[in-house]
């Protein structure tokens, strides 16, 4: 599938705000996030954050268990999440 597949997706256009996390070496296909995206961006959605790290796996979750390497970018993601919320006014500014 190429680009094309995000104009495939049946996303409305009231799909709420939307926060992506992939990393390029999940066995899940980093594309289906990129589409995902294109999809929520054609569609004229709400507010969307799309974040690629080049590695981390799958199920990195919030990076405190002990089978995940100190240090990968993708770690930051939690911090990342939570200035997206902030600038939709879930979250309180800090």
């Amino acid at each position: 599938a190429g680009p094309d597949a995000a104009w495939a997706l049946n996303v409305p256009s009231r799909n709420p705000p939307t926060f992506l996390t992939q990393t390029e070496d999940d066995a899940a296909h980093v594309e289906n996030s990129l589409y995902f995206y294109l999809a929520l961006k054609k569609a004229g959605a709400a507010p969307s954050e799309l974040h690629v790290y080049p590695e981390g796996g799958h199920g990195y979750g919030r990076c405190t268990k002990p089978t995940v390497p100190k240090g990968l970018a993708v770690c930051s993601w939690p911090h990342r999440a939570a200035r997206f919320l902030q600038t939709l006014g879930v979250l309180p500014l800090l």
